[in-house]
């Protein structure tokens, strides 16, 4: 969902009842400004939290992976090579999961300094 999407005029009259009983209009000049100001904040807010979440997927990611990769050096240690090939697989897996999430964060810090 777009960031135009997260925040809305009718969530800035939620928020503002002062502007909805003077029946202020998002397409005048007073309504611009107010609307784009809440906007901003609202938006360093959300994008914030979301790398907050982010970061807490990449530790579970590297944790999982961590843990899957002492399996797949215990299955080599032990020559168990079916099991361990597809512990490899698993451990590729995680750790392509790892790139996305870093990715993720990376646009989401790229939205926040465009929204400073």
């Amino acid at each position: 969902m777009s960031l135009n999407r997260k925040y809305t005029w009718q969530d800035f009259l939620r928020e503002h009842p002062d502007h909805k009983k003077k029946g202020t209009k998002r397409t005048s000049p007073e309504g611009k400004k107010a609307f784009g100001s809440a906007y901003k904040s609202h938006i360093k807010k959300y994008l914030a939290e979301r790398t907050k979440k982010i970061d807490e997927q990449i530790k579970r990611a590297e944790k999982r992976r961590d843990q899957r990769t002492a399996k797949l050096k215990e299955y080599q240690k032990a020559k168990r090579w079916p099991l361990a090939r597809r512990q490899q697989k698993r451990v590729g897996l995680a750790d392509a999961a790892i790139g996305r999430w870093k990715r993720q964060k990376d646009r989401t810090k790229l939205l926040q300094k465009t929204f400073k």
